[in-house]
């Protein structure tokens, strides 16, 4: 039960430390830089999300750090992450079907 417990603790702040590694990353971004910039920061911070995302916790693990107050502003912005990059994602195909030869 002890293993358990600290298997679950050792989980909850390796998974704490890379939402707060991401979230440092991602604020470094302006709007702007999200939705046009040339580099691939952006994508390579929006797969380390998508990552995080579709990671297989447990539902305990979930619940407590969904519900930590101190990080609703950080769910908060890497949400705002997504959607801008989204977005961006949404604009460049449809750009390349309006400019294919039968869009």
């Amino acid at each position: 039960m002890v293993g358990a417990i600290d298997e679950s603790l050792e989980l909850s702040e390796a998974v704490l430390k890379e939402i707060l590694d991401l979230y440092k990353d991602i604020r470094e971004l302006s709007d702007e830089e999200i939705l046009s910039c040339s580099s691939d920061r952006p994508e390579k911070l929006f797969m380390k999300l998508d990552s995080l995302i579709t990671r297989d916790l447990e539902s305990d693990l979930v619940f407590i750090l969904l519900n930590k107050q101190e990080l609703k502003p950080i769910f908060a912005h890497l949400n705002l992450f997504r959607n801008l990059y989204t977005v961006r994602l949404e604009t460049g195909y449809a750009k390349e079907i309006l400019a294919s030869q039968s869009p």
